[in-house]
């Protein structure tokens, strides 16, 4: 083997112990990591509290508060049917929406970064439109037991009472009207959820570190178990509050837990 050959072989070998190197370093060269390889637990933390004001808002909005406001607005009769409709639209216009906004807020540039200036814009605009929601049916519908006790009120004195049906307020014609409104601001509403839901997910995606995935996997499930149980705990008393309290801090909830995880 002459002396070019030999040079030649020692070359090629510096190279390959130079490219395993990069491997198994991720901070030699081009292979550094982005923004994740500075995450922290704490960090993470901030990141996951944004699950729990979403979750709030779904609980309330899917379990409590719309099912009984739409029932003021259609009536028992007509429950079932409206109440449908309002889920069904939102769901599957979202279907359609999420990977589109994903697709764009990978590919957005600004100095706030790519994700960030989407779930604070989007944030400020659900605050608003929640107050839509509850402008649009303000009272919850009349409970059986409130009509019941008035039921004397329609008996007539005769050899044998005979009482006639009480009448229950949510069982009056639908408000067709109001109904329409509550639905187009519902549907919004539902669209800008999936937009928030999506570009958050991107941004946990974004900063989360090989090694800290289990970790930022359990806190956003725990942020959701905390979310759920703080609406199904508001909606044992969601009659009393009312329909303005339940929005109001449906959306001081959702804003402040989604800023923290914006700004983290």
């Amino acid at each position: 083997m002459d002396k070019y050959s030999v040079e030649r072989c020692r070359n090629v070998g510096d190279e390959d112990d130079s490219t395993s190197d990069n491997d198994e370093n991720p901070f030699v060269g081009s292979r550094k990591l982005g923004p994740a390889s500075e995450t922290t637990k704490r960090k993470l933390v901030l990141l996951s509290i944004a699950m729990f004001g979403m979750s709030f808002l779904v609980y309330l909005l899917s379990v409590g508060v719309a099912p009984a406001q739409v029932l003021a607005l259609v009536g028992d009769k007509h429950k079932g049917l409206y109440l449908g409709l309002l889920m069904a639209s939102g769901a599957v216009f979202t279907v359609f929406l999420s990977p589109l906004v994903g697709m764009g807020s990978d590919r957005l540039q600004s100095a706030f970064g790519k994700r960030t200036p989407i779930m604070v814009v989007v944030v400020i605009l659900q605050c608003i439109l929640l107050f839509g929601l509850a402008w649009a049916a303000p009272d919850f519908p009349a409970t059986r037991s409130s009509n019941a006790t008035n039921a004397t009120d329609h008996c007539v004195e005769v050899k044998k009472p005979i009482c006639t049906k009480p009448k229950h307020e949510h069982t009056s014609e639908p408000n067709m009207l109001r109904y329409g409104i509550y639905f187009l601001v519902y549907f919004i509403v539902s669209s800008l959820y999936a937009t928030l839901s999506v570009v958050w997910n991107g941004l946990i995606a974004d900063m989360t570190p090989q090694h800290l995935r289990g970790f930022g996997s359990g806190l956003n499930g725990l942020m959701t178990l905390l979310g759920y149980g703080a609406g199904a705990v508001w909606n044992i008393f969601l009659r009393d509050l009312g329909i303005w309290a339940t929005y109001t801090a449906i959306s001081v909830l959702l804003f402040a837990s989604v800023m923290i995880s914006a700004v983290a």
